[in-house]
């Protein structure tokens, strides 16, 4: 009996002690990720919001909230992390939501989060600042470990997401301490180094001057995408959950895909699997669904063509300026209870039967 009491003390002592010197490292050295502060920073100064547009960089580069309120008469925001996949969302939403008056969330699915959707462990490093609540940073991380591996690195993102010089290391101490110095350092990170400029309410459009080879390339590179067997089953997992999280707190959520390129939607036949899974999945948990990559022409204050996008799938600026015109225009009657279908071609219509 005492030789296991012994041993349960030493047990206990050994994790006080691992618990206190891992949550040491996890506070000096893991990075702060620079787009998500801006982002939360800035949503933490909002009081009441209209519109709630969560996602990926899709949602951060397509969507200008300063556009949507001038033509909706709304206070909306982008609460989005680059790359960030459902479980990612579902954690950032439910960390965030309860603290405002939110009236309607608006998610935004990407097709990579459909075709891909194992989150990066570097995104899950990026978020779990912000996930206060032990429990839910734990699940988060186990969740993820348990279906996309990485446990490790997951449990102990300071591991793989650091400062790498002495320098920035300081710094990176300095700026758990002081939000203001953070703030304005990142902001000049993101709009100095990388084609890129923070406007505030969570949008980051791509400043880049349009470059032919890279539309080009766009164009005519065929992606490698795959839907698995499962994909179906798994949206709908990840959105039902986020559905009762927003009933939850007595907001509409409405699910829309963002513009894509016509040609290459139309030359890789998995978009068009993508389209009818999205929507068979938002059908079954009652979510609206607006496929924005189907609108018809004549409803955008400009035609995107390829010079208006940065790459395959992110809108440039002039680019995210016509989107989120159109956007607010059918937000706006549908949040009026009009029937919007008119906007959209329907899948045989777009691709042919």
């Amino acid at each position: 009996m005492r030789f296991f009491k012994k041993s349960a003390a030493r047990i206990l002592c050994f994790l006080i002690i691992f618990s206190l010197l891992s949550g040491t490292c996890y506070f000096l050295f893991l990075k702060v990720d620079g787009t998500t502060f801006l982002t939360v920073y800035d949503y933490e100064k909002e009081d009441k919001i209209d519109v709630l547009f969560v996602g990926n960089s899709l949602c951060r580069c397509d969507i200008n909230p300063y556009i949507v309120d001038r033509n909706m008469g709304t206070n909306s925001f982008n609460l989005s992390k680059e790359s960030a996949k459902f479980e990612g969302l579902y954690q950032l939403l439910k960390e965030e939501l309860p603290k405002k008056n939110i009236s309607n969330v608006v998610i935004v699915i990407d097709p990579y989060q459909v075709f891909e959707p194992a989150e990066e462990t570097v995104v899950l490093a990026a978020l779990s600042p912000y996930i206060r609540n032990p429990i839910d940073n734990v699940y988060y991380s186990m969740q993820t470990a348990l279906e996309y591996g990485d446990g490790f690195d997951r449990f102990f993102p300071w591991r793989m997401f650091y400062e790498e010089s002495p320098k920035s290391l300081i710094n990176n101490v300095i700026y758990k301490f002081n939000k203001e110095k953070c703030y304005k350092d990142k902001l000049y990170q993101f709009n100095h180094l990388g084609g890129r400029v923070y406007k505030g309410k969570g949008y980051g459009c791509h400043s880049m001057p349009i470059d032919s080879k890279s539309i080009k390339k766009a164009i005519t590179e065929k992606d490698h995408l795959s839907l698995n067997e499962n994909a179906i089953v798994q949206l709908k997992k990840h959105l039902l959950k986020i559905k009762q999280l927003c009933d939850k707190q007595k907001c509409t959520l409405t699910a829309i895909t963002t513009p894509l390129i016509k040609d290459v939607v139309l030359r890789d036949g998995d978009y068009r699997k993508f389209f009818e899974i999205t929507a068979s999945a938002c059908s079954d948990i009652e979510i609206e669904y607006l496929n924005f990559a189907l609108i018809k022409e004549k409803y955008l204050s400009g035609d995107l063509n390829p010079h208006f996008y940065d790459g395959k799938s992110h809108l440039n600026g002039e680019g995210a300026d016509i989107f989120s015109r159109a956007l607010s225009e059918v937000l706006k009657k549908y949040y009026a209870g009009e029937n919007v279908d008119y906007y959209f071609y329907k899948n045989e219509q777009f691709f042919g039967k």
